[in-house]
């Protein structure tokens, strides 16, 4: 029970944290040396790992976290310790980020028309996303402050929904097995009326 009352309390306090990573199947994704020309790392790298080749190298101190515990600052994470993805804001880089469903919106269909989401995708605790290495440049800029406003719609200029129109298919019933069945049934009840008997 305590793991978990202090599990929260530390969920909460790396709320202002977002740990960058890129999907190992990602070809042509940014390299950290990229990102960080643009979204520098802002963590202490004394504490938490310093960058060698492009790669986080193994934090020196077990519990580094603690280090962040009283600072109020933003810390944006490039290649985080494995403890801290579990911890922070994590934003997954990716080749592409296929249309998806989004809940309930997805499961009905209004005038012929279906909901899903595109382009980026957030889980419902605002905690992770996933973006596409295309305009990443954009893409992460504006997740970032999509989730440190709690993922309000109001700080996005990402439209992340995707409406599909179908038009009613037509159907010659015509050429239905059943169709065809009941209509030869039909024929011969009136073909023998005179010489059949009814079962």
């Amino acid at each position: 029970m305590w793991e978990q009352v202090i599990f929260n309390a530390l969920v909460l306090l790396f709320s202002s944290h977002y740990a960058i990573t890129t999907s190992s199947a990602c070809i042509d994704c940014p390299t950290f040396d990229e990102l960080n020309a643009i979204f520098p790392d802002t963590s202490n790298q004394q504490v938490s790992g310093h960058f060698e080749d492009g790669i986080r190298q193994k934090a020196p101190m077990k519990q580094h976290f603690q280090w962040y515990r009283y600072s109020d600052q933003s810390v944006i994470w490039l290649d985080p310790p494995a403890d801290i993805i579990t911890r922070a804001n994590h934003i997954q880089i990716v080749n592409e980020v296929q249309p998806y469903k989004l809940g309930v919106e997805s499961m009905i269909m209004v005038n012929n028309t279906a909901i899903l989401g595109k382009d980026r995708w957030v889980d419902d605790r605002c905690n992770n996303a996933i973006i596409p290495k295309d305009n990443w440049i954009m893409m992460l800029g504006d997740t970032i402050r999509y989730m440190k406003h709690d993922c309000n719609p109001e700080f996005t200029s990402i439209n992340s929904t995707m409406y599909i129109k179908t038009e009613k298919s037509f159907q010659d019933i015509t050429t239905s097995y059943k169709w065809q069945l009941e209509k030869w049934i039909s024929e011969v009840k009136e073909k023998c009326l005179l010489i059949c008997k009814e079962y």
